[in-house]
């Protein structure tokens, strides 16, 4: 059935969208963006805040991560080099 014909259950056309219709639907559309925006710019001072008061703990963890990487990798490095000479691995607990 193409747009525009009458539906062939009811035989009626459809009905266009009246001015206040369509000026409430853009309405609400723009509210909506308006209330993005300011939800946005709370959301971005508050996790601003939130970084600010936690910025010693991220750090921490940060390099925490940093050397645990580190320590695999030597690690990782010392398996391969045993694995290939043949001789037994290193555990993970393992400390250089």
């Amino acid at each position: 059935m193409p747009y525009g014909e009458p539906n062939p259950m009811t035989m009626l056309p459809p009905k266009a969208p009246s001015a206040m219709i369509k000026t409430l639907r853009y309405g609400f559309l723009l509210s909506g963006f308006a209330y993005g925006l300011f939800r946005l710019d709370y959301l971005k001072k508050a996790e601003k805040q939130y970084q600010d008061e936690n910025k010693a703990k991220f750090e921490f963890i940060k390099a925490r991560a940093y050397k645990h990487k580190e320590d695999r990798t030597v690690l990782d490095a010392v398996n391969l080099h045993r694995e290939v000479n043949g001789l037994p691995l290193i555990k993970k607990d393992f400390k250089l």
